[in-house]
């Protein structure tokens, strides 16, 4: 298991170096070193994600994907050594490792995490009904067809399974099965670490010497609203991390002007747009409600423009959303429809389930007994205070919100149009679908947190992560 999960690790890395080094991120000492390494690393990491994914979509079998990849990871990594060598006298992987080994505190909080959190990973089978019959029995087709291709996914083979899922992880799965050279009950959960370090990564980023605000925010962001969902094999809890680190980048950028906060906030939201179908719901709320307050904000569009102007950003748009299209063009192309069938139909459910009175079920569900009203006390409780003691909220922070409950609304409105049982299918997920919801509350308490704590910084910078 080791010497697969460190092959896999070493693939991605590769991939992602040589996405951010070719088109994304001229590598400069800023961003191999100090406090923007583990925003960096993070941003390889899923760029390899995403550059792997899109091969093993576009070309027929697992095997000829991962030697194309092959490839293209030693390119990245022989690149990436002979770039830094040559950019950075002296520097490099080395120098960053060094220059993060003296943060005792910080780096020795990382690992405990992780290893936290990759012990059962890696030590408990797959046992969740979810994983076990979507996420990882569609890596077990995939592992044992040898591809990602309609014989594996006809309706009738997998009408229980929801088919039409994305393929990130199964793909991630099978892959790590492959390296190994076998499928178990243990092994391909493992895939799960691919996901669980560039989080991590991104959530140091915004480590600041591990003041309350980022206690918090760690604290409330791995064991508060996610908790056992990073380990068990579920999506949802992966699903509502990245989307919460996605807003914290979009908000950093907001507030600095960074470049690479943008890019990775488009990384980050390309994992939520490829992890589940909510995913494209999600991705599609938060770049509305964020352009539309940002252009209210500056109707100059000073700051949109130069985010537009930055081809690098519009690669990190790219990757994640050709694989999406091609995901789309296949699952339509081999008949795999929603359960859901959601469109002009629903509007009749919709009526009907009003109608039932199914408003104070679904909100009851979704509000209380999925606790979203805790999340929602606790927000007005840190801004109740900042405003009793003076302090200007962020604009972030409502962007944050706008973002949380335009995505409320629209799960609202899917439980409302649901063909199935309503009782049924809001036990069954009212308490996991909530959870980006809650993400982007904890994102906005963490803000006003940090500007309660210091003083927001007044300059605005047009640099990025290099």
């Amino acid at each position: 298991m080791i010497f697969a999960v460190s092959a896999l690790f070493l693939y991605l890395c590769g991939l992602g170096l040589l996405v951010t080094l070719c088109g994304t991120l001229p590598l400069g000492r800023q961003t191999a070193t100090g406090e923007r390494f583990p925003a960096l690393a993070a941003l390889v990491l899923v760029s390899g994600l995403h550059f792997d994914y899109l091969l093993q979509l576009l070309l027929k079998g697992v095997d000829p994907a991962l030697a194309a990849g092959a490839f293209f990871s030693v390119a990245g990594l022989v690149i990436g050594f002979v770039f830094l060598r040559a950019r950075v006298p002296g520097t490099g992987a080395a120098s960053a490792g060094a220059s993060g080994s003296r943060d005792v505190v910080k780096w020795g909080v990382f690992a405990a995490l992780f290893v936290m959190f990759a012990a059962p990973i890696v030590q408990e089978p797959i046992l969740a009904w979810d994983a076990r019959s979507i996420w990882f029995f569609h890596g077990k087709i995939i592992y044992f067809n040898g591809a990602l291709d309609r014989a594996g996914f006809t309706p009738a083979a997998v009408c229980f399974s929801h088919p039409d899922y994305p393929k990130l992880v199964p793909v991630l799965s099978a892959q790590l099965a492959r390296f190994a050279g076998s499928w178990d009950d243990f092994l391909p959960k493992a895939s799960l670490l691919a996901l669980l370090l560039p989080a991590l990564l991104a959530l140091f980023s915004f480590w600041e010497r591990a003041r309350l605000s980022f206690l918090f925010l760690a604290g409330l962001f791995l064991f508060g609203v996610q908790g056992e969902l990073l380990w068990n094999g579920l999506m949802d809890g992966y699903l509502a991390l990245y989307a919460g680190l996605a807003l914290l980048f979009l908000g950093r950028w907001f507030e600095r002007g960074e470049r690479g906060d943008a890019w990775c906030a488009a990384a980050f939201l390309g994992v939520v747009l490829n992890l589940k179908n909510e995913g494209m719901v999600y991705v599609v709320v938060a770049a509305s409600v964020f352009f539309v307050l940002v252009w209210m904000r500056d109707r100059s569009l000073h700051r949109l423009r130069l985010l537009f102007a930055d081809r690098r950003f519009w690669l990190q748009v790219g990757l994640p959303a050709a694989c999406f299209l091609v995901w789309t063009f296949k699952k339509r192309s081999w008949g795999l429809v929603n359960d859901l069938d959601l469109g002009v139909r629903s509007l009749g459910r919709i009526g009907a389930h009003v109608q039932a009175g199914a408003l104070g079920t679904v909100a009851q569900a979704l509000l209380v007994d999925a606790l979203l009203w805790k999340a929602l006390l606790l927000f007005f409780a840190v801004a109740g205070t900042a405003r009793l003691a003076r302090v200007r909220v962020p604009f972030q922070v409502w962007i944050f919100l706008a973002v949380s409950f335009c995505y409320f609304l629209a799960v609202f409105a899917v439980y409302l149009a649901t063909p199935a049982d309503l009782a049924w299918h809001l036990e069954t997920s009212a308490a996991r679908t909530v959870l980006p919801v809650m993400s982007g509350l904890v994102a906005a308490v963490y803000v006003i947190l940090g500007v309660i704590e210091a003083p927001p910084r007044t300059q605005e910078g047009e640099g990025d992560l290099e």
